[in-house]
């Protein structure tokens, strides 16, 4: 039976129900497809503790999907949601109204920026990879991103610019650039990424190190997303992965 515009369900007898939900879900590696796969349903009595504990083992995708649940890939490729004990799920079962999902697609809007990958690769190593900007970002640099405090410039062409400080810098676990100015010509607001920030945090675990890339600030509804989104796409999901892996960073942008 169709529910609305964002559900259907297929129903057999009182127990047993599929639920499909629709809406906009990025499609940019085979990764992020797995979110439209079927998961299965992990009920917790303290769903805000197990949430951590989930995300804070380093072993899991966690998925962007247009919900307030955490949706999760796990190391073998299985997704699952996380959802209360007690918690009325009605919604998800084709007899209640549930979340408001227009207030959820626009909270969405606001989401920033996020890629992540794994590789083989240790976290000390990989941090100090990330600071080598020169070797899998594809623009000018100017400066030194190696120390908290540090100063650098990106140049992008022969206007653009973007002054940046790395204000974080956590040996192994995180490292945030925060752009202090910028000039981007190609746009109306051509201060779109001054006080955003570039945040990389790290979990090593035995010989492979998850990367989760936030660029924060930079979200759907501001102008140069679109833009944004398949630069940072290749440059982190593809070059910063080559150079992690390989030990060369991949220029060829496509």
């Amino acid at each position: 039976m169709q529910a609305d515009p964002d559900r259907d369900f297929i129903r057999i007898g009182d127990d047993f129900f599929i639920a499909f939900l629709y809406g906009e879900v990025a499609d940019v590696t085979e990764l992020h497809r797995n979110a439209r796969a079927i998961w299965l349903e992990l009920k917790s009595a303290d769903v805000a503790v197990t949430r951590k504990m989930i995300l804070d083992c380093g072993l899991v995708h966690q998925l962007e999907i247009p919900d307030p649940h955490l949706y999760f890939q796990a190391p073998g490729g299985q997704c699952l949601r996380l959802v209360g004990m007690d918690e009325d799920l009605s919604f998800y079962e084709g007899t209640g109204t549930g979340p408001d999902m227009e207030k959820i697609k626009a909270a969405l809007e606001k989401q920033s920026l996020k890629l992540s990958f794994t590789a083989k690769i240790g976290a000390d190593e990989a941090l100090s990879k990330i600071s080598s900007v020169q070797n899998w970002w594809g623009v000018g640099f100017e400066g030194s991103a190696e120390k908290q405090g540090d100063h650098f410039i990106i140049k992008m062409g022969p206007e653009a610019y973007f002054n940046c400080t790395v204000t974080e810098l956590i040996p192994g676990k995180k490292l945030v650039w925060t752009v202090d100015e910028c000039y981007m010509p190609w746009y109306t607001d051509k201060q779109e990424w001054t006080g955003t920030q570039m945040i990389f945090e790290l979990y090593e675990h035995t010989d492979e190190t998850k990367l989760d890339f936030t660029h924060k600030g930079l979200t759907p509804d501001v102008a140069c997303y679109k833009d944004c989104k398949p630069g940072w796409t290749h440059w982190i999901t593809r070059s910063l992965y080559a150079y992690f892996t390989t030990g060369k960073g991949d220029f060829e942008q496509r």
